[in-house]
């Protein structure tokens, strides 16, 4: 099981959105493989931002609502230092992560359709079965 920063799970996420459940498939299990690898994706995802808040609350950041967006601001706080430097400990957290390299290469050719070359080299490495 690989494991995984919160900014390639956000990548990944974002990727996996754009491919495509094409009827040219040759296996169905392709289509329940991207269902469960996104739903591994977003639970890791709710995990952090409930640890993000977690860390907010305690440092006793404020909530501050601009422009119909509500956001953690810690600018003031006298223990800014300790929140970013928190983050940065979070943010380097690495999740583990279900349902990577599953997929064989034919069907990863149909799945990304429409992708274009960066995405799918980023995509290879999480979704092709490995050798």
């Amino acid at each position: 099981m690989k494991k995984l920063t919160i900014n390639e799970l956000n990548i990944l996420a974002e990727l996996l959105s754009q491919c495509q459940n094409d009827k040219d498939l040759k296996s169905p299990s392709t289509i329940i493989t991207g269902i469960r690898l996104t739903k591994s994706i977003h639970s890791c995802i709710k995990k952090y931002f409930e640890e993000q808040k977690e860390l907010f609350t305690r440092f006793d950041v404020e909530q501050v609502e601009k422009d119909g967006t509500t956001y953690f601001d810690w600018s003031d706080n006298p223990a800014k230092e300790k929140i970013n430097q928190a983050l940065t400990e979070l943010n380097s957290f690495e999740y583990s992560v279900e349902y990577l390299n599953k997929i064989d290469e034919e069907d990863f050719i149909i799945y990304t359709r429409g992708l274009n070359n960066p995405q799918i080299v980023f995509l290879y490495d999480y979704l092709v079965k490995e050798d």
